[in-house]
């Protein structure tokens, strides 16, 4: 079970055994916020976060030039290049040379 829900919780187990003995136990969980409601943004901060990640920083103002500056970027090279082999005609032939081999020397060897 996991308590994701700040507060006291109250457990209780029981036993197939001694049903009429119940173990109980309270258990304090306590909550944390990742962001806090109402605090100040620290610009410092979000700035060495950039500087380190080597991007840059933008004002709410600016957001729309930065979308503008993102649409103008080229498209990406694919990270992989796949070759089909089986529609290709080298494989094709190498498949029939080598099976025509195999049928014949399995005729020669006198092997049906």
């Amino acid at each position: 079970m996991k308590i994701d829900l700040p507060g006291s919780w109250k457990l209780q187990a029981a036993s197939s055994e001694a049903p009429k003995e119940i173990l109980e136990s309270t258990l304090l969980a306590q909550g944390t916020e990742l962001e806090k409601i109402g605090q100040p943004a620290r610009p410092e901060v979000l700035e060495e976060i950039a500087k380190v990640s080597r991007g840059r920083l933008v004002q709410p103002n600016q957001i729309t030039e930065l979308a503008r500056e993102i649409s103008a970027l080229p498209e990406p090279r694919p990270l992989e290049s796949r070759i089909p082999l089986w529609s290709h005609w080298a494989v094709l032939t190498a498949l029939v040379i080598l099976l025509g081999l195999f049928w014949t020397a399995r005729k020669l060897s006198g092997v049906f």
